[in-house]
């Protein structure tokens, strides 16, 4: 079978949109052998034509969203069992449909499921075995209207955390040169989700890092000035998902390449401090992480500048730390119980060793 310009039959197309409607109306007394017959019908490689084609191709005038999101849903549970067993040409175009889904202007809940269903064929076969995919997206990040460069951060943000080690692979052409440059530019835009996603499609790159599997790309290496001077400028953006990435940046960055941070260790000391007593937890939390690595660096020693700036900053970050520690009146209760119970036992090694806890979120 080729799929070389298919085009569904307006008689069956009608067919399968009918059965995914009923599918998803339990009420429905033909819900039963509905769901049984899209579940049934999951391994067929032209039934998965039909979904990709109603998720692309039908717009609001034809089909609802609710719909075209349900075949998309039910196209990534196939491609996520099947995807390696299709004919390459039948492949080929339900890779193709994604993309233009990706870009849907109408619908974020179908650019939404289409990205969903790209990182899922992304992951189960090699980037080198869709040479389209990161030109493609590559392209939507510089486009002018606000849908498609959506579009392209739903999918690309989870190709960095899936795929990431992929990104720098020669036989692909290194894609992770052209995106830092344009993931770093999107920091001074004016949207709030896309400077998020952009440091955490970046973040992802630098966990990969720090985890070993790659070293510090060096793209990232020539770009370092720019990235820590956006950085920075987001350092009190009102977004609070926006300041959380800026520290979860900041603590990769000082786990994989501390070099970067150690010129302006104390600048960059003082804003963690005050994201640390920030008033919306998730900031708090994320700046929390910075200060055991901190304290575990290589270069932390007596007289150091990195040893003088925690030296400095330690009156005033152990109070901030004690503020953070805020029980309600069960946990208070609890703990004295505990106490009483402990009172009589001497304490373990294990009891009171230190532990460290790290987050590896973006």
């Amino acid at each position: 079978m080729s799929a070389g310009g298919w085009q569904p039959t307006p008689q069956h197309l009608q067919e399968i949109c009918d059965m995914l409607v009923i599918s998803r109306n339990p009420l429905d007394p033909r819900y039963g052998d509905a769901s049984a017959a899209v579940e049934h019908q999951m391994n067929n490689p032209e039934f998965v034509m039909h979904l990709a084609f109603i998720l692309a191709r039908l717009g609001p005038e034809s089909l609802g969203d609710d719909v075209r999101q349900l075949a998309g849903l039910v196209l990534k549970k196939s491609v996520a069992a099947n995807f390696r067993t299709f004919p390459p040409e039948i492949q080929a175009y339900v890779r193709g449909d994604m993309l233009v889904a990706l870009g849907d202007v109408n619908s974020q809940e179908v650019r939404r499921t289409a990205g969903i269903a790209i990182t899922t064929i992304a992951s189960r076969t090699e980037l080198s075995q869709w040479p389209e995919l990161m030109p493609h997206l590559l392209g939507m990040l510089d486009a002018q209207n606000q849908p498609t460069v959506e579009g392209c951060f739903m999918a690309l943000r989870h190709i960095c955390e899936d795929s990431g080690e992929k990104l720098v692979d020669d036989a692909i052409g290194r894609p992770i040169d052209q995106l830092v440059p344009r993931l770093i530019n999107f920091l001074e835009c004016d949207v709030p989700s896309f400077k998020q996603s952009s440091i955490e499609c970046l973040n992802f790159v630098l966990m990969n890092v720090t985890a070993g599997r790659h070293d510090m790309p060096h793209v990232i290496l020539v770009h370092m000035d720019a990235y820590m001077g956006r950085l920075s400028a987001l350092a009190t953006d009102p977004n609070a998902a926006v300041r959380g990435a800026v520290c979860r940046a900041i603590v990769l960055l000082l786990e994989a390449r501390y070099q970067c941070i150690e010129p302006n260790i104390a600048a960059v000391s003082e804003f963690m401090l005050l994201a640390t007593c920030d008033a919306d937890a998730s900031v708090s939390i994320a700046a929390c992480e910075f200060w055991p690595i901190f304290c575990e660096c290589e270069a932390l020693a007596p007289g150091s500048p990195m040893g003088q700036t925690i030296t400095d900053i330690m009156p005033r970050l152990i109070p901030a730390l004690m503020a953070g520690m805020v029980y309600n009146t069960e946990a208070i209760e609890n703990f004295s119980v505990e106490n009483a119970e402990n009172e009589a036992e001497a304490d373990r090694i294990e009891d009171i060793r230190p532990i460290f806890h790290k987050n590896r979120a973006a």
